[in-house]
């Protein structure tokens, strides 16, 4: 009974000298999604849909390339918002 008691109460002893199982805490970034509502003022009145009608075509003209001028500076605006939609958050 001897010769058994030893091998286990050491068998019992070598297993609390196991190291424990360590808890280890990782920090896991995971995109949201997050709907883009840029800042986009209004539209504008173009000059075209102001004028009369019946102006003669120098005035015509000046006004359509007015309204040209007008088009890209918006059109730059909305391509400056698409593209911070685009880009993602910021991190």
């Amino acid at each position: 009974m001897r010769l058994l008691f030893i091998p286990l109460a050491l068998l019992l002893l070598s297993a609390c000298a196991t190291p424990k199982e360590r808890i280890v805490y990782q920090r896991v970034e995971v995109p949201i999604f997050q709907p883009c509502a840029p800042k986009i003022s209004e539209r504008p009145v173009y000059p075209t849909l102001m004028a009369p009608v019946a102006t003669d075509p120098f005035e015509q003209m000046r006004t359509l390339l007015v309204e040209r001028d007008m088009r890209q500076a918006r059109e730059v605006e909305l391509e400056a918002a698409v593209s911070g939609c685009a880009a993602g958050p910021a991190s």
